[in-house]
């Protein structure tokens, strides 16, 4: 019997095996892969390849490529992810057309309101969102910092904290109160007006109080990588005023909800909580 030759002479072809009917091949497959220095099959002298070796081959090949696929997969997600990561590396931009789309921004999606139902209050609470965020990318730096470095902190407990109002004197550490009075100015309100909206924390009310804050900046301005742990009062400072239930008209000190006055709650939490750790 003539021995088959093969026509591709380059690599294996598995649409053309041939069953050699010869009694001797014990039921092997053979390539047609003969030709000139090929490999030959039957009684030509060639080499027999069982077919348990041939299939081993293309499932090693074919689980070869399959994970370089995974493999380049992995890689383009880790670079696509490392591209999200890579704009915390940026700060928001400071210019006042910036800080105006920014407070445009939170009166729609933080607060849900447009142009028609803003009141001063809203505006004060867009503001220090606005405020906020900027707060947020210096706070977590800092942090970043201190563990990278491996740094011990401070940990500073106090039952009060008179911390007073906090909006005016973040964006004045910002060193951004002119590009803020600008944006706001450009949007119909003066940045003073919006500073009134701002409650006093009442996280206190003795000289106690008052004495921890200032302990606070004090680290804060110094670099201390510092914390201040305290009691968040419903009720913490009281006010004075006359009122119908006290005999004789009489002046008296009544409870005062500090955190359910206009948006004062959400604006003392994001600006003095932040402030301390810078």
């Amino acid at each position: 019997m003539e021995p088959f030759t093969s026509h591709h002479h380059s690599q294996y072809n598995n649409h053309n095996l041939h069953m050699n009917n010869n009694n001797n091949n014990n039921g092997f497959y053979h390539s047609d892969l003969g030709g000139r220095g090929g490999i030959g099959i039957g009684g030509g002298g060639g080499m027999d390849i069982p077919t348990n070796v041939n299939a081993r081959y293309h499932r090693s090949s074919l689980r070869e490529s399959q994970e370089s696929l995974s493999s380049e997969r992995e890689e383009r997600e880790e670079q696509r992810i490392g591209v999200i990561w890579a704009l915390l590396a940026a700060y928001l931009p400071e210019d006042v057309r910036s800080i105006e789309k920014f407070f445009v921004q939170h009166v729609e999606y933080t607060l849900a309101r447009g142009r028609g139902n803003l009141n001063m209050s809203g505006a004060y609470h867009a503001l220090a969102m606005s405020v906020r965020d900027r707060l947020v990318e210096r706070w977590k730096d800092t942090q970043l910092f201190f563990k990278e470095k491996g740094v011990k902190r401070v940990a500073y407990l106090s039952m009060e904290y008179l911390i007073g109002r906090s909006l005016q004197n973040s964006i004045v550490n910002l060193g951004l109160e002119d590009n803020f009075s600008q944006a706001m100015r450009n949007l119909g309100y003066v940045l003073e007006d919006l500073y009134d909206e701002e409650q006093d924390a009442g996280l206190g009310n003795s000289g106690l109080g008052r004495l921890a804050a200032c302990f606070l900046d004090s680290l804060a301005t110094n670099d201390y990588p510092a914390w201040g742990y305290g009691i968040r009062y419903k009720y913490g400072m009281f006010s004075q005023k006359n009122h119908k239930s006290l005999s004789n008209g009489r002046c008296g000190q009544l409870a005062f909800s500090w955190k359910s006055v206009g948006s004062g709650k959400v604006g003392h939490n994001v600006s003095c909580s932040l402030l301390w750790n810078l």
